[in-house]
C-alpha cells in the first residue's frame, strides 16, 4: 500500500463579511429562492407592510444609509420584541457595528424594520417577510464571521492532492442568519514530511450534466445586471411570462419552458400573417389615399368659434379642439397665401 506523505500544513484566519444592507432586488431573490414567494407577491406583502408602518419603503437601491440614520433608534423599536428582542439586546450591550459602506443613490435608505411586530399582527404570508427584514438589519450590525482555514498538501506516488477544513472561532452575523453559516470540518493535526499509510483508494466515476433551469432569484440578478426593467417593472414582467405560460414555475421558484410555448408563438405569428390583409382593409375604409386630388395649400386659421382651418381655394374646413392653444410652428409661411403654419 502506498504512503501519503504530507508536503505542507498551513493554516490562515479568514473573515466573511456580514452582509450589506437590504434593497429591493435583494429582497425579491431572498423572497424567492428561501421564502417561496414571487417577485410579485414578495412586493406586495412588502408594500402592504410599508403603508402599515412596519418597515421603510421597499422600493429602493440605496446600499448605503444616510450618515445621520439613527442605528440604535432602530434597535430600540425590536428591543422588547418576542422573537428578535434578544439579539437586538445582546448587540446594544455588546455594540453593533455599523454597516459596509455602499452607495446612497438619493432614493430612500435601505429596507428597515419600523415597527416591532408579531405573526398574528401580520398574517403568515407577510410576517415571514417581515422577519427575514429584521434578520437582515441586525444582521447587518453585527461583526463579520470568522474561521481558520487548514489546507493539507499531500503527495501519493506521484500525483498530488490536497483538502481543506475549517473552524469557526466568530460566528458573528451567522448566528442571526444560520442559514450562512461556514460550513465546519475538522482535519487533524499533522507534520510536515510526516508520512501516512493509505487505508483505502477509491476511484469514482460521473457524468457531466446540463445546467438546470434558471430559478427566479437567478433570473432577476440577470434582469438587474443587464438592465432589463426596472425596479418596479421586474416583478410585473416575471409574472407576466408566468400568467401567459411563456413559463411554468417547478419546485424551487425554477421557471421552466413548456413544449407548447414555441408552438403557441409559431400559431400567433401564422395568424398574425393570415390577417395583416385585413388591417389593409380595414385602412383602406376609414382613410382616404393622398392620391385623392386634396388641395396641397397650407389652411388659414379661424380664431373665432368654432375654432377651424380653412382653404380659400377649395374651401375644405377642418375643426380643430376647442379652447386649446395655437402656436406659431418655426415661423413657417406658405409661399402661396403668406399664411403661417400653426400647431
Amino acid at each position: 500500500m502506498d504512503l501519503l506523505k504530507l508536503l505542507a500544513y498551513q493554516k490562515s484566519r479568514r473573515p466573511k463579511f456580514a452582509l450589506l444592507v437590504l434593497i429591493q432586488f435583494n429582497l425579491l431573490k431572498v423572497a424567492s429562492s428561501s421564502l417561496g414567494f414571487g417577485p410579485q407577491l414578495a412586493m406586495q406583502l412588502a408594500e402592504r407592510l410599508y403603508t402599515q408602518g412596519f418597515i421603510s419603503y421597499p422600493r429602493t437601491e440605496s446600499t448605503a444609509y444616510p450618515s445621520s440614520f439613527d442605528f440604535r433608534g432602530a434597535l430600540e423599536v425590536l428591543r422588547n420584541n418576542s422573537v428578535s428582542g434578544n439579539d437586538v439586546q445582546k448587540l446594544l450591550a455588546d455594540g453593533y457595528i455599523k454597516p459596509r459602506s455602499g452607495t446612497d443613490v438619493g432614493d430612500h435608505p435601505p429596507i428597515t424594520p419600523m415597527r416591532s411586530a408579531l405573526e398574528d399582527m401580520l398574517g403568515y404570508d407577510a410576517w415571514r417577510v417581515y422577519q427575514y427584514v429584521c434578520q437582515h438589519f441586525l444582521g447587518t450590525l453585527s461583526p463579520d464571521c470568522k474561521f481558520i482555514r487548514t489546507k493539507i498538501d499531500f503527495l501519493v506516488g506521484v500525483e498530488f492532492f490536497n483538502c481543506t477544513g475549517q473552524n469557526v472561532t466568530v460566528k458573528g452575523f451567522t448566528s442571526l442568519m444560520p442559514w450562512l453559516a461556514v460550513s465546519e470540518k475538522s482535519l487533524h493535526r499533522l507534520t510536515k514530511g510526516e508520512k501516512i499509510e493509505l487505508s483505502k483508494v477509491e476511484l469514482y466515476e460521473g457524468y457531466t450534466a446540463p445546467p438546470d433551469y434558471l430559478s427566479e432569484s437567478e433570473l432577476i440578478s440577470l434582469m438587474e445586471k443587464n438592465g432589463i426593467g426596472t425596479d418596479a417593472s421586474i416583478p410585473v414582467h416575471i409574472n407576466n411570462i408566468s400568467e401567459r405560460n411563456y413559463v411554468q414555475v417547478q419546485a424551487g421558484r425554477r421557471p421552466s419552458q413548456p413544449f407548447s410555448c414555441c408552438a403557441t408563438f409559431q400559431q400567433k405569428f401564422s395568424y398574425f400573417v393570415k390577417k395583416i390583409e385585413n388591417m389593409d382593409s380595414l385602412f383602406e375604409a376609414q382613410f382616404s389615399p393622398l392620391s385623392d386630388g386634396k388641395c396641397p395649400r397650407y389652411m388659414k386659421y379661424i380664431s373665432s368659434l368654432p375654432s377651424r382651418l380653412f382653404c380659400g381655394t377649395c374651401e375644405e374646413v377642418y375643426f380643430v379642439p376647442q379652447k386649446g392653444t395655437i402656436k406659431l410652428y418655426k415661423e413657417i409661411m406658405c409661399p402661396l397665401e403668406r399664411t403661417t403654419l400653426s400647431f
